[in-house]
């Protein structure tokens, strides 16, 4: 009995132990996704002093070196983590990601196809994976697929030789609605989601038109306006409150092409956006200096600003269920994506970076924010899970890939001038890159890498 005892103890201590690690992994984990750096850094360095073959702690220290761009700091402590761990693909793929943004590029394709070819023998007998492992391994894929192109089959449907930006989708999903530059001025134009029948909308040659929105039902197109006539697109992600411009909001019939003005006159003001529900609009205006979000009536009445930091707010975007705003602030030095609820209150912060990050947009389910983060030399598009925090990267092209905007669907219409031109794509998130086109694509890069 007195033996029984004793091993029960045993377990029950190595149990207990157990847990106490792994509970110590997770806060330290909580300390990096809310931007305590180094907290987690202290906290992570003194797991490894006692537990110095701790694979987990030497994988989230790395992951602490790369939210601080030390690059080669957190490719150590992933190789450390690698040598406790050889064939882990998660740390596999965090190192590729460090070496990639360290400028080593080789190195990095190396380790995604080590990662997606694990060496050594198959588990023998060969086992059918569950449902959970194919999703983990699925996830692999689509991050490194996001790390080197995109991670989801692209499509282009604007080809006109002249800027396209801006698009947004109609509320059934039918239409996408954009801003394009070839007339020489911006204009609103109109296509079918599949990018086919092509269609002028406004005609102001003297103008910049951008920024639409359709109305709940469809019927009605909002825009902002301004004086300053630009033959190509300025890409400008996120306005401050020293800019000058001046601008008019109009709604636009869709059935009688008739154009309304919501205001008398232009003013410092953009980015307007319906509700979901279509009864307000949400834009920002420059306030003494300081760009604020602002609610409307659809009439432009009723004026009222939801957000009072010192600091610039702006890029509204409305959660599908009209109960969220999602939005860009500088609070915290650089821009970085916030969400509040519909009446300004409850301000929290999204992400946490280094880096600016622009232009939210849910996806039809709520449960996820597309947005822009500047990346390494580029502009890329992100995806937020909202529920767990964790960022996927969509796409790696030379230049910017910008303006998401989700359909009803699972499709992400967004911008990129991955050609000589911004021209608007269409991400299929429903067809992820499969293994097979990944590694031969990785194979072909490795290929042009060694030849230069």
């Amino acid at each position: 009995m007195r033996f029984f005892i004793v091993i029960l103890c045993i377990l029950s201590f190595l149990f207990a132990n157990s847990c106490g690690k792994d509970r110590q992994i997770e806060i330290g984990k909580e300390m990096l996704r809310s931007g305590r750096f180094m907290e987690a850094q202290t906290h992570f360095e003194n797991i490894i002093r006692i537990q110095p073959q701790n694979a987990r702690a030497h994988y989230q220290l790395g992951r602490v070196y790369y939210a601080l761009e030390q690059y080669q700091k957190a490719v150590e402590q992933y190789k450390q983590a690698l040598n406790i761990q050889p064939q882990n693909p998660e740390i596999q793929i965090a190192m590729g990601e460090a070496l990639l943004f360290g400028e080593q590029n080789m190195e990095a394709l190396r380790m995604f196809l080590q990662a997606l070819q694990p060496s050594g023998p198959p588990p023998q007998p060969p086992r059918k994976q569950g449902g959970k492992e194919r999703r983990i391994k699925n996830q692999y894929v689509l991050k490194i697929a996001g790390l080197v192109g995109d991670a989801f089959h692209v499509s282009q449907l604007t080809q006109i030789d002249k800027d396209n930006c801006l698009p947004s989708f109609s509320p059934d999903g039918r239409y996408i609605a954009f801003t394009s530059y070839r007339d020489e001025d911006g204009e609103i134009y109109i296509m079918n989601a599949d990018g086919a029948e092509q269609k002028r909308l406004t005609i102001h040659p003297q103008k910049n038109d951008y920024s639409a929105s359709f109305s709940a039902d469809g019927k009605k197109i909002l825009f902002a306006s301004s004086d300053d006539r630009l033959s190509q697109a300025n890409v400008t992600l996120q306005s401050d409150g020293s800019s000058a411009r001046s601008e008019l909001f109009y709604l636009l019939d869709l059935n009688g092409n008739q154009m309304t003005p919501l205001m008398n006159n232009a003013s410092p003001i953009g980015n307007p956006v319906f509700s979901p529900d279509g009864g307000q609009i949400a834009f920002e205006a420059n306030a003494g200096g300081n760009l604020d979000i602002y609610l409307m009536d659809t009439d432009g009445k009723n004026r009222r600003r939801i957000t009072t930091e010192p600091a610039d707010d702006g890029q509204p975007a409305f959660s599908p269920d009209g109960k969220y705003i999602a939005f860009v602030s500088r609070r915290d030095d650089n821009y970085e994506l916030y969400m509040m609820d519909v009446d300004g209150s409850n301000q929290r912060r999204l992400t946490y970076t280094s880096v600016d990050e622009y232009d939210p947009a849910f996806s039809s389910d709520g449960k996820k924010l597309a947005y822009v983060s500047a990346r390494g030399h580029d502009l890329e598009l992100m995806l937020l899970d909202l529920k767990t925090k964790e960022s996927l990267q969509l796409t790696k092209t030379p230049g910017a890939n910008i303006n998401p905007a989700f359909s009803l669907n699972g499709k992400l219409a967004f911008a990129s001038d991955r050609t000589d031109y911004l021209e608007i794509y269409l991400m299929d998130l429903r067809r992820p890159m499969s293994q097979t086109e990944l590694i031969t694509n990785i194979r072909k890069m490795i290929y042009r890498e060694s030849d230069e």
